[in-house]
């Protein structure tokens, strides 16, 4: 159990919402859950396979045409020279990772610049994405009403 990060959990919970059992903190935290990236390569076929077709052929069609212009701002038009061709390859392994700092930022900056929607760009990015349970990313799997009164004995000590 990390009571590093579930002492905190447990102070934060009692200061919002006082009176509450061991067990229904538990409960509360069990229940919660947090957005965590994988590593996920996409390419057109991904983005087929995985969004709803017209928004899927949106974005393909957005993507293939700002590669296209010379109207593309200069920093996506760089960007797109080089991971225009993995996007097309249907190679296993291939595409862009939407994990990547770098590639979320360039997707982020591909809806600033109006070449996709903000709704496209949030469904793209959201492939690389999971709901994780709170106490699974933050090694508290198995959280019981037991744990929270031991966190709460240790907050008050200190």
């Amino acid at each position: 159990m990390n009571y590093e990060l579930l002492c905190p959990k447990v102070a934060a919970i009692d200061a919002a919402t006082p009176g509450l059992t061991d067990q229904q903190v538990a409960d509360q935290i069990n229940a919660e859950t947090v957005t965590t990236l994988i590593s996920r390569f996409v390419t057109y076929r991904t983005l087929l396979a995985s969004l709803p077709l017209e928004q899927a052929l949106s974005v393909i069609g957005k993507i293939k045409a700002a590669a296209a212009s010379e109207e593309t701002p200069a920093t996506i038009k760089a960007v797109l020279e080089v991971v225009h061709p993995s996007l097309m390859d249907t190679a296993q392994g291939t595409g862009i990772d939407l994990s990547n700092a770098n590639a979320r930022t360039f997707v982020a900056g591909m809806a600033q610049a109006g070449i996709l929607t903000a709704e496209e760009a949030a469904a793209v990015l959201a492939l690389a994405e999971e709901s994780t349970p709170w106490t699974v990313a933050n090694g508290c799997s198995g959280l019981e009403a037991r744990h929270v009164a031991d966190a709460r004995i240790t907050n008050a000590e200190d």
